[in-house]
């Protein structure tokens, strides 16, 4: 199970076909591969997320360029970033959204 998304890597602008899902305690939020279900691309605990971004209304200047670099415009208006702390250090993933309504 999981939703289908797309993570950007921030270092490449590459893109990977993703599920996010939350795991059965509802306490972290892992993004595994859509091809292999067993490789975790990132986990986070959902009580370490500090804050989230929207393309649509938080606007590019909340974004890495290599992420913005990388998409079209259709797909940056599903764009979204997941801050969290992680051993006293932030973190951030973005990814894209299936549909606005799973975006929301």
């Amino acid at each position: 199970r999981g939703c289908p998304c797309t993570l950007v890597r921030e270092t490449s602008g590459e893109k990977a076909s993703t599920l996010y899902k939350i795991d059965r305690n509802l306490g972290n939020l892992i993004i595994v591969s859509a091809k292999d279900r067993r490789q975790q691309e990132v986990s986070c605990r959902i009580a370490a997320i500090q804050d989230m971004y929207c393309w649509a209304e938080d606007g590019e200047s909340c974004f890495p360029a290599e992420v913005v670099d990388a998409l079209s415009v259709a797909e940056k208006e599903l764009l979204l970033m997941v801050v969290y702390r992680q051993d006293d250090k932030l973190f951030r993933f973005s990814l894209v959204e299936s549909s606005k309504e799973s975006r929301d």
